[in-house]
């Protein structure tokens, strides 16, 4: 706010004083560009933007995660809580369907808020997990387990390691012993951000290798062909 203040002085010398304040208050801001809902695949960034008018324009990002919104700071997944746009980096899906808006200001009595119901879609990251062909020598013995995996999709670094549950196999492999072509199914890992496939192997049970001996013998000549 602005005061003055002055002094009238008549002809008589009389005076007269007054004050006046002023006060300015600012426009409220006004959204010209309100934010969307973001779909990403687990591994990509978010951001969330808006566009207002005005001057002066502080921004105050918030999320709900179900129990109301509360304001963001920088740190962890998020930067530029406090500018017109905000970035979630590799949010995970346990984050999907949180909300976020952005209360804006001008100054005191002088904010704006945008629409509310905008929420982050993240969705898992394909995984496909391939089985290792395997061959075996005929030993007589019932062929169990596997001969482990390879991956492919995963992104921000990660390896199997963030995977849950245990690799395990099934298929006409498990107890395979006679010579053949056999299936080696892989299953049982488990993942909160990827959706993870499942390719087969071969397993290839070959023959043993015998070898067949004749026994030495020896005859007179004249006599009969010996017993082989």
């Amino acid at each position: 706010s602005i005061t003055r203040e002055w002094t009238l002085t008549d002809g008589s010398r009389n005076t007269t004083s007054n004050t006046q304040t002023i006060t300015v208050t600012a426009c409220t801001p006004v959204i010209t560009t309100q934010t969307t809902t973001q779909s990403i695949i687990y591994g990509a960034d978010a951001s969330f933007t808006v566009a207002a008018t005005g001057d002066n324009l502080t921004y105050n990002w918030q999320e709900n995660t179900s129990s109301g919104f509360v304001d963001i700071v920088d740190g962890g997944f998020y930067s530029n809580a406090t500018t017109a746009t905000l970035t979630i980096t590799k949010p995970t899906v346990a984050m999907s369907s949180n909300q976020y808006r952005v209360i804006i200001s001008a100054g005191p009595d002088a904010t704006v808020t945008s629409v509310d119901n905008v929420i982050l879609i993240a969705t898992k990251k394909a995984l496909t997990v391939t089985a290792v062909d395997a061959s075996k020598t005929y030993d007589g013995l019932a062929y169990n387990g596997g001969n482990n995996a390879t991956y492919s999709g995963f992104v921000n670094g990660e390896d199997e390691t963030v995977l849950g549950g245990l690799l395990a196999y099934s298929g006409t492999s498990q107890g395979a012993i006679n010579f053949g072509s056999y299936v080696i199914t892989p299953s049982g890992l488990t993942s909160d951000n990827y959706e993870i496939s499942f390719i087969d192997a071969e397993l290839s049970l070959g023959k043993k290798a015998v070898t067949v001996i004749a026994d030495a013998q020896a005859k007179t000549y004249g006599d009969d062909n010996p017993a082989l």
